[in-house]
């Protein structure tokens, strides 16, 4: 064992060589300043359509889930009774007998959410655009958005 060194009014020991000290030490973040100043318009809008055709996918099965759920609960049946209790009984003279069965087909719900859908794509995609377009312009007037990054 080494012999003890004196201590000359000295509060702390200094660390051995190779040592870090213990405590906390400060570490400087990594930080990457950004200026977003243009968008690709052709990304801008692939981008917009994949997220229109998503969104329209997602509208179209849950849409005909729910078309599902009601006819098998039996409320297109009650809505059927409800309106010709309302229109009339058909048998005493009143109104013809409306029949929702010939009009709310799942053919027909198909076809009215798929139509739904490519409406939605076209909007979606279209929307996209016009605001990437809008983001550019307003960008050389403005400058753009700055984007800070920290690692």
């Amino acid at each position: 064992m080494p012999p003890a060194q004196p201590n000359h009014g000295k509060t702390g020991a200094r660390p051995a060589a190779g040592k870090r000290p213990v405590g906390k030490v400060k570490q400087t973040a990594k930080q990457a300043h950004l200026r977003i100043t243009k968008l690709d318009l052709l990304a801008v809008l692939k981008m917009s359509f994949l997220f229109g055709f998503s969104i329209s996918l997602i509208l179209f099965v849950g849409g005909f889930a729910l078309w599902h759920l009601l006819l098998l609960s039996g409320a297109i049946d009650s809505a059927q009774n409800l309106i010709n209790s309302v229109l009339g009984n058909p048998a005493a003279g009143g109104a013809a007998n409306l029949q929702l069965g010939q009009y709310l087909n799942n053919t027909r719900v198909i076809g009215f959410f798929a139509g739904i859908a490519v409406v939605n794509v076209f909007i979606l995609t279209l929307l996209g655009t016009v605001f990437g377009a809008l983001y550019n312009l307003a960008s050389t007037l403005f400058g753009g958005v700055e984007v800070t990054l920290e690692v």
